[in-house]
């Protein structure tokens, strides 16, 4: 058997169709590959740290008193939003630090959360178990409201590679259930349910986006986020709620096209939608109303 090659001291360019915005428009200097992994660094991009730090052993941090980490930890929150501020840019955490400063003006108690945000399909299977987001939590009138800021001043866009600024005023006072269908606490009690959804259940059920919370639709509680299905056989979609004259349609991950969905009314006053021509046995499938 031929040994891969290494790609030590080589230069890795994204491709212009990465949509990963950890990686997208990158050169990455790879340090180390081998059989026990890879080390790389991005060199096209700003990094808040010195070559020294990036290399060092980890530490483990120990404070004198809780007082001592709460004024490291503010420390290092202003630095990140002097940053910003400064860059006229940031990310999830700084966006999220930002609102707790302006409740904090008002009076107001906030909380940034951290956990695991899903928002294409490749987040479905579950494999992205690491948090990769945070959102805030803010007390109004004796009640913890969500509230995501990033998610409600734009998204990205995969396909011209780049944020597009677009005001979304539902991440703002979501309610809890819809918020989760996305979203994923590292701490479950901030899913703010009495009955909380495990990680299984999370990453399994479909990404639902703002505009289908604003129609009339709601699909059957069992639905699945990935349908697996045969090339021969046609695969049913079950609503439990449709408007009247539901103009639905479908595609699937190699659909350049949108297809009209036939809908049919069961004996329980629920929906299905039964529909052919499957590219894939296993269906991105996005339902447009």
């Amino acid at each position: 058997m031929l040994e891969a090659a290494s790609l030590s001291n080589q230069l890795l360019i994204a491709m212009p169709g990465m949509a990963d915005p950890n990686f997208s428009s990158t050169v990455t200097l790879i340090c180390e590959h081998s059989d026990e992994g890879a080390l790389g660094i991005v060199i096209n991009r700003p990094l808040l740290l010195t070559l020294g730090e990036v290399f060092e052993p980890a530490k483990r941090l120990r404070y004198l008193s809780d007082y001592v980490k709460k004024q490291q930890i503010r420390k290092l929150e202003l630095e990140l939003l002097r940053k910003a501020f400064q860059n006229k840019r940031g990310v999830c955490i700084e966006f999220s630090l930002l609102l707790n400063e302006l409740c904090a003006q008002f009076g107001l108690q906030s909380k940034v959360i951290h956990g695991v945000l899903k928002t294409t399909i490749k987040d479905l299977d579950g494999k992205r178990q690491y948090k990769n987001h945070a959102w805030n939590a803010v007390l109004l009138g004796g009640k913890w409201e969500l509230m995501d800021v990033t998610l409600a001043s734009g998204y990205w866009n995969a396909g011209i590679n780049r944020f597009v600024r677009k005001f979304m005023d539902y991440y703002f006072l979501t309610s809890a259930d819809s918020f989760m269908t996305n979203h994923y606490p590292a701490n479950e009690a901030w899913q703010l349910s009495e009955e909380p959804l495990g990680l299984e259940t999370f990453f399994s059920s479909p990404i639902l986006y703002p505009q289908y919370f604003t129609k009339a639709v709601k699909l059957a509680g069992n639905t699945k986020g990935i349908i697996v299905v045969s090339r021969k056989n046609a695969f049913v979609v079950s609503f439990d709620e449709l408007p009247k004259r539901p103009a639905l349609y479908y595609r699937t991950e190699n659909d350049l096209v949108l297809k009209k969905a036939k809908v049919k009314r069961k004996k329980d006053k629920s929906y299905f939608s039964k529909n052919s021509n499957i590219t894939r046995d296993v269906s991105n499938y996005s339902i447009y109303n």
